[in-house]
C-alpha cells in the first residue's frame, strides 16, 4: 500500500492585469519533482525520500524549489513575496488538478539582482508564462482581514545596517539563522522552513509586508505598520498551536518582533487561471 504525502508550505498580492513582463532572469533548470510516498508493509510503515520545498533567493542567484505550480503562480502575482501554505489555494483559481499535486524546481539568475521583491514576481511570471503557458486573469475582492501594526511596546528589531549582510561570493550557502547567531546573512537571504512543530523565517533584509505574508489564519494579513525599513528577522511559530491561531500569531510576534494583528477590512487580489501547460524539462 503506497500513499502520496503531501509536503507543502508556501506564497501574495498583485493587482494589474497579467502581461507578459519585461524583468526576466535567465532560467538554467526545471525540473520535475517526485512525490514523497509512505509504504506500508506488515503493519509498519516506512517514509520514502522527502523532496525540501521553499525558496532561496540570494542576491542574482534563485531557487524555487519543489513547489507545485499553483505555489508559483501565487509567489508571481504576490509581488514576488513569500505566504503561508493555504494561501496559494485561496488566492489561485481554476486550472488542471496537476497544478496542485505536480512539484518543480526552478532554478536561474538575474544580472541586476533580485532583492526588490516585486522585482522577483515580475520576473517569475515571465517564467511561468514561456515555460508553462500560462494565462490568468485578476480579480479583487473585499473581505475582512488582520493589520500587521506595531505593539504598545514598540518594535523589538531594529533597522538593518548597510554593513549586517554579506554582498561578497557567488554560490549559495546553506541557509543562515539571521538572527542572534552572530555572524553576517547573506544579502537577499530569503528562508523559509519546517522545523518539527515550528515555522521558521529568516530574511536578510526582511520587511514588514514579509511578516504579514507568512500567516495561516482564518483571513488575509495585510501589513499597516507604517514601517518602511528592512531588518534582519528570525521569526518562529507553531504550526498547529493549541488554541486560536491568531491569538498565537499575536503572542509570536509580540514576544519576537513587537508586533501586533488588529481587525479590519481590505481588498484581497486573486488570480483565475485561464490556461496553463506541463513546462519542457531542461
Amino acid at each position: 500500500m503506497t500513499r502520496t504525502v503531501t509536503i507543502a508550505f508556501l506564497i501574495v498580492v498583485v493587482a494589474q492585469t497579467v502581461p507578459a513582463s519585461q524583468q526576466r532572469f535567465e532560467v538554467s533548470l526545471v525540473t520535475a519533482c517526485p512525490p514523497a510516498t509512505v509504504t506500508q508493509t506488515d503493519g509498519k510503515f516506512t517514509l520514502g525520500a522527502i523532496r525540501p520545498a521553499g525558496i532561496r533567493i540570494e542576491r542574482t542567484q534563485v531557487a524555487f524549489v519543489c513547489l507545485t505550480p499553483e505555489s508559483l503562480i501565487h509567489i508571481a502575482y504576490n509581488g514576488g513575496q513569500y505566504s503561508h501554505p493555504n494561501a496559494a489555494a485561496r488566492d489561485v483559481r481554476g486550472g488542471p488538478s496537476w497544478i496542485r499535486s505536480e512539484r518543480y524546481t526552478i532554478e536561474g539568475q538575474a544580472a541586476d539582482g533580485l532583492q526588490n521583491s516585486d522585482l522577483r514576481g515580475a520576473m517569475l511570471r515571465s517564467v511561468l508564462e514561456e515555460r508553462f503557458q500560462l494565462r490568468v486573469r485578476a480579480r479583487v475582492d473585499h473581505e475582512p482581514m488582520y493589520a500587521l501594526k506595531v505593539a504598545r511596546g514598540g518594535l523589538k528589531v531594529r533597522p538593518m545596517a548597510a554593513t549586517e549582510c554579506v554582498t561578497s561570493g557567488a554560490a549559495l550557502p546553506d541557509p543562515p539563522q539571521v538572527s542572534g547567531a552572530g555572524k553576517q546573512a547573506p544579502c537577499g537571504t530569503f528562508n523559509s522552513s519546517i522545523s518539527g512543530t515550528r515555522r521558521v523565517l529568516d530574511l536578510a533584509p526582511g520587511t514588514m509586508k514579509a511578516v504579514a505574508n507568512l500567516f495561516d489564519l482564518d483571513r488575509p494579513v495585510i501589513d499597516k505598520t507604517g514601517v518602511k525599513d528592512s531588518f534582519l528577522i528570525h521569526f518562529e511559530i507553531e504550526t498547529a498551536p493549541q488554541g486560536s491561531p491568531a491569538a498565537a500569531a499575536i503572542k509570536a510576534l509580540e514576544e519576537q518582533l513587537g508586533l501586533t494583528l488588529v481587525s479590519t477590512k481590505g481588498k484581497r487580489p486573486w488570480v483565475q487561471i485561464e490556461s496553463i501547460e506541463r513546462p519542457s524539462l531542461r
